[in-house]
């Protein structure tokens, strides 16, 4: 069976999820974001035998990455998180300090549209379909 996610692709996708900024997992969807399209460069792959492929990616939009980056926000700081325990407050000082609102993960079932098959000329071959704003 041959992968349908490919690192080097271009997807614009409709649904994905973050690491938030205490290290939680955040689902974001396509209604959540002002931008008509999601951007991903798919930088690793993996077969799930829950979900199937899976893949993390880079956001390519800087509008979009700057929308994810407020969505990932909390009302919370590492400090609260003393309240139970020394392992609790580094787990979220850690996810704090690398907190990369860029960075996202994804199913093969979360995308829309496949731009480009991974080739390093394709980002030039479809520049209609790929809006940037970086």
């Amino acid at each position: 069976m041959e992968n349908v996610l490919k690192v080097g692709q271009v997807v614009s996708l409709k649904e994905f999820s973050i690491r938030n900024k205490l290290g939680g997992t955040t689902v974001i969807e396509k209604k959540d974001i002002k931008q008509k399209q999601i951007l991903a460069h798919i930088t690793k792959t993996w077969y799930d035998y829950e979900v199937g492929e899976r893949a993390e990616g880079e956001l390519i939009d800087k509008n979009v990455i700057d929308e994810v980056a407020k969505l990932g926000e909390s009302e919370y700081t590492p400090e609260h998180y003393k309240q139970y325990g020394e392992e609790s407050y580094k787990s979220a000082l850690k996810a704090w300090n690398s907190y990369k609102p860029n960075r996202v993960f994804f199913t093969e079932f979360d995308i829309e549209e496949t731009l480009t098959d991974g080739g390093f000329m394709d980002f030039f071959l479809k520049p209609n379909k790929i809006r940037r704003n970086v």
